[in-house]
């Protein structure tokens, strides 16, 4: 399967450098919980989703990628509700 005339694996690769990236960047805000957590692990876990999605996508079905994709999401939005609470509970 392609997009845009570029086959998944590739951007499936590409997405797998931000989430190496945020591995080791990522917002030290003083924080515990599940907020600590998803500030921590949040980010990158999204981005593994959405390379996980193209991969899967490429290789199986659409539908698969789709859940793979909306999970994906889901993280990144738990990450950026617990990053913008704990940045305001600071400022």
């Amino acid at each position: 399967m392609t997009f845009a005339g570029v086959p998944l694996w590739i951007p499936g690769l590409a997405a797998l450098v931000p989430a190496i990236v945020f591995l080791f960047v990522y917002p030290h805000v003083a924080a515990n919980g599940l907020r600590a957590w998803l500030l921590r692990w949040g980010h990158p876990l999204a981005w593994v989703l959405i390379s996980a999605a193209a991969f899967v996508g490429y290789r199986f079905s659409g539908e698969l990628a789709y859940y793979t994709a909306l999970a994906g999401l889901t993280a990144f939005l738990g990450f950026f509700g617990a990053w913008s609470t704990a940045t305001q509970a600071e400022g």
